[in-house]
Parts: C-alpha cells; structure tokens; sequence
C-alpha cells in the first residue's frame, strides 16, 4: 500500500507538471485517463486514484466520460475540510475565532495603509447596512460578514481573501449564535466602527488596535453562549464519517 500511494503522488506530481508545463487554467482540460495512463507508464487505477485526490483538493473536476477539467476550486476545497473539522472537533470553533484573532487584526492594520477609496465606499455601506439591520438579527449579521469581507479585500493581497473566504459562512454561523447574546448589536457596531474610521484615517496601529478590541468582544461574545446551542448549530459527527 505504500508502495502504491507513492506511485499515486509520484502521478500527481506529474499532471501538476502537466498543467503548469501547458500553462492551462480553470475550464482546459487534461489528456484522458487513458492517455495519461500511457504517457505516465502506470496503470488506469493509478491514474484514477490521482485525479480524484487532485479533484478532492478542488484542482479538478471529474465528470465520467469527459476529459478531465482544471477548476481551481480551492475555497470550495477548503470549505468543506474546514466544515467537516468544526463538526468533528467541539474546540474547532474556538480555534477559528482564534485564527481570526491571529488575521484580522493584521489585516485591518494592512487595510489602513493599502485601502483605496473604493475599499473604503464599500466599508462604510457595509457599516450602513449594520446600523439599518441593528433590530434584524440575519440582515445585521450579513452586513457584519460584508464588512470583514471588505476588509480583507482593502488589504490588497487576494491569498489572504481566498484563505479566509471559506471561513466566512462558518463565522457567520458564530455570529448568529453571538449577536446579541452577551450585549447589544450596537455594541458591535461602535467597535466596527472604530475600525472603519482608524483605516478611513490610514492609522495603521490604529486599525490594528480596533480590531484586537472588536476580536476580543467578540470571543468573549462566544464563550458566553451555552455549549448546547453551539453544538446544536454545529452538530458533531463521528471520527468514522
């Protein structure tokens, strides 16, 4: 068996190099399965083996009597890996706030000094949408997930977005359970705020400051919420499943 998973990797390696020697992107599509086997010098299973842990990594998309197609569908990927984790480890979400702890708060000190006049219209209508929202708990948490969305795309680095970006139904998923379960929507909403002006203002620090304060509200936020309703939120599944 190891022998055979080595093999398998060695073929990944080798479409990897495949695509990157061709320069194909999301919608080319690779040689058949049966091509590949031959130009590879492996057999079919091996090579089906391959596209299918390259499909699971949101690389491909495998669809039976069609070529291979390049997607690039890593947030997917990553998504669902994420999602699975949350519903198998009862800390993952504590975990994840922590994570957001360690990025965002850089992140909002990158946005102060990269935002563009553009990052900063779409902040402040997200910051809108949370004053209009403050009585409607799913319209307030949209505009709350809107806004660090935007934040993270003032930062300037599209890695840092698509790292994040499959985070964000999970957290929205946090937030309902939060918003409003330890203090009012508008509490969050003046440190959403501080935010919004300390990068409007390019103060780095500033930013940086706001968010550490917003990042701690908010798990503070979190542990106040009963173990039953985050479980019931993000139902557990066995090690086996």
């Amino acid at each position: 068996m190891i022998a055979r998973n080595k093999l398998r990797d060695e073929v990944i390696s080798a479409v990897l190099a495949i695509i990157e020697g061709d320069s194909l992107g999301p919608g080319d599509t690779l040689p058949p399965e049966r091509e590949l086997s031959a130009t590879l010098g492996v057999s079919r299973t091996v090579v089906r083996e391959a596209l299918t842990a390259l499909e699971m990594q949101g690389l491909l998309v495998l669809v039976p009597g069609r070529r291979p197609t390049i997607q690039l569908q890593y947030e997917r990927a990553f998504g669902e890996t994420l999602g699975l984790a949350m519903r198998k480890d009862e800390n993952s979400l504590k975990q994840l706030m922590e994570v957001r702890w360690i990025i965002e708060n850089s992140a909002a000190a990158l946005a102060a000094a990269r935002a563009t006049a553009g990052d900063i219209e779409a902040l402040g209508n997200a910051i809108a949408r949370m004053r209009e929202h403050l009585d409607e708990p799913s319209g307030y948490v949209d505009a709350d997930v809107a806004f660090h969305e935007a934040l993270l795309v003032a930062t300037g680095n599209d890695v840092l977005v698509s790292m994040m970006r499959p985070a964000a139904g999970l957290l929205a998923r946090s937030r309902e359970l939060t918003t409003g379960s330890r203090r009012p929507p508008s509490s969050a909403l003046e440190e959403h705020i501080a935010i919004f002006e300390r990068i409007s203002a390019g103060d780095v620090e500033g930013a940086r400051e706001a968010s550490a304060r917003h990042m701690a509200a908010t798990i503070e936020d979190l542990e106040s919420v009963p173990a039953a309703a985050v479980a019931s939120t993000f139902p557990r599944v066995s090690a086996r499943t």
